[in-house]
C-alpha cells in the first residue's frame, strides 16, 4: 500500500507544472495536484501525471489551500511541494520515510521568473 501523498499546489505558475510533476514521479506514493481558478494548461499538464486533480478558488491564503487538500490524500504522510519547485535529488528519502526512517533530506530548487535558488 502507498503511504505518501505528494500535493502539487498550483497558482499562476502552470509553465514549471511539467517539471515539478517529472521530479515527483519516481516517489512510491500518490500525487494530487491542487489547481486554482480552473486554470486548463495546468489540468491538461497534470492529466499526463495523476487522475487526482482538485480546483479551488485562489484567496491569497495557500495554508487554506493546503488544509483543504490534506483531507484527500488517503496517506499517513503528505509531502507538499509548489509547482514553481522541483525536487533535484533524495527521492528514494521519501522511500525510506514511508518504510519507517526516522530522518530524510530532499533537495529543491525554487524557480520564479526572476530567480533560481536551491
Amino acid at each position: 500500500m502507498k503511504n505518501l501523498t505528494t500535493i502539487v499546489t498550483v497558482h499562476n505558475n502552470h509553465q514549471y507544472l511539467d517539471e515539478c510533476l517529472k521530479s515527483c514521479q519516481n516517489i512510491d506514493g500518490y500525487i494530487l495536484v491542487g489547481i486554482s481558478d480552473n486554470n486548463l494548461e495546468a489540468l491538461n499538464i497534470a492529466e499526463r501525471y495523476t487522475d487526482k486533480i482538485e480546483f479551488f478558488s485562489f484567496e491569497n491564503d495557500f495554508s487554506k489551500i493546503k488544509n483543504n487538500l490534506i483531507p484527500k490524500s488517503e496517506t499517513e504522510w503528505v509531502f507538499f511541494i509548489n509547482a514553481h519547485e522541483k525536487i533535484v535529488r533524495g527521492e528514494d528519502s521519501f522511500n525510506d520515510l514511508c518504510s519507517g526512517s526516522d530522518i530524510f533530506r530532499v533537495n529543491i530548487i525554487q524557480r520564479s521568473e526572476e530567480h533560481t535558488s536551491e
